[in-house]
């Protein structure tokens, strides 16, 4: 790329990529687990989900890559573009990156077709398909970026990277139940846990009557996990970004991710551990799909916060003050 230019020649405001490949490796690990869960667990166990053997499996993994990763694929392409756009290239392949992370937003964002997103029927349909086309550009040019221009440094560990860690471990110990399920197996069985988390007991629903309160195979509630843990991650990057105006929109989008994420996390956690157990009745309102309700004004409003606060702590390092120190 752009006649063999070394690498040295990265300026040292490139986003690095460390982080980003290592959130491509989770999301592939949950498609192949989701994969592998669905190819060998009864479909009664499963939660809509109708298909047997590893082909029909494989078009539930289609559906998971248009929600949530065709999600997260669009800031992880982001920061990957950005790392290219510091390194010096050829108009040609300027043009090419361009193109395709084009291409593949456009892609992504299908999964906002009606229909394209449902969550009691997950065998795939013709309408994911584009967002997985999608996500692999986005992951082809990610990787693509990777080859030419190096992974980078990693971020340097702050005080605020530890404490966002303390809370990711917490929140990832809560989500034990959908981390075994995505694996094909119930948290109850393991000894200690039976207590703490509702798992395989038997609560029917509507057209459910064998349903188990955390059914096998993949949640929505995990993915929101993830969602907000890849919002977490590309945040640190983003002052590495030079121009303001995608800075601005990449902490946005961001915001919003996070925000949207841990809203879903909620309302599924809240719903098998709270609800099924008999506890109350009322429900977290589900912001799954975008609507005009109070539950999405109140999620816009605290992504605002968030953007707030993420350009606030933007606006101290353009001064010089270290992330964490502030």
């Amino acid at each position: 790329m752009g006649g063999g230019l070394s690498r040295s020649r990265l300026p040292s405001t490139a986003p690095g990529l460390p982080g980003v490949l290592a959130l491509w490796t989770m999301w592939i690990v949950v498609c192949a687990a989701t994969w592998a869960t669905n190819a060998r667990i009864p479909v009664s166990l499963l939660y809509g989900f109708h298909g047997v053997g590893v082909v029909s499996a494989a078009g539930r993994v289609v559906v998971l890559l248009g929600w949530p990763v065709a999600l997260a694929a669009i800031p992880l392409m982001a920061v990957a573009v950005e790392r290219f756009l510091a390194y010096p290239h050829s108009p040609r392949s300027a043009r090419l990156v361009g193109v395709a992370s084009v291409v593949s937003i456009v892609l992504c964002v299908t999964i906002a077709w009606p229909g394209a997103q449902k969550g009691t029927h997950l065998d795939a349909k013709f309408i994911n398909a584009p967002a997985a086309v999608g996500v692999a550009i986005a992951f082809g040019l990610t990787i693509y970026v990777a080859l030419t221009t190096g992974r980078g440094a990693r971020l340097p560990r702050t005080r605020a990277a530890v404490a966002w860690t303390a809370v990711v471990l917490a929140i990832l110990f809560l989500s034990l139940p959908w981390l075994f399920a995505n694996l094909g197996y119930y948290v109850g069985d393991i000894p200690g846990l039976r207590r703490v988390f509702t798992s395989e007991q038997v609560v029917p629903e509507p057209g459910q009557p064998h349903l188990r309160a955390v059914h096998l195979g993949n949640h929505e509630g995990i993915d929101g996990v993830l969602l907000a843990i890849t919002a977490v991650v590309l945040m640190r990057t983003l002052g590495e970004i030079v121009s303001s105006a995608r800075r601005t929109a990449l902490a946005a989008y961001l915001s919003l991710l996070l925000v949207y994420g841990l809203a879903v996390a909620l309302a599924d956690g809240w719903h098998e551990q709270i609800v099924k157990r008999g506890w109350t009745t009322w429900r977290v309102p589900n912001v799954l799909h975008p609507s005009a309700s109070w539950a999405w004004l109140v999620a816009l409003v605290a992504a605002l916060a968030v953007w707030l606060v993420l350009r606030g702590w933007l606006l101290r390092q353009d001064r010089g003050v270290r992330p964490g120190e502030a």
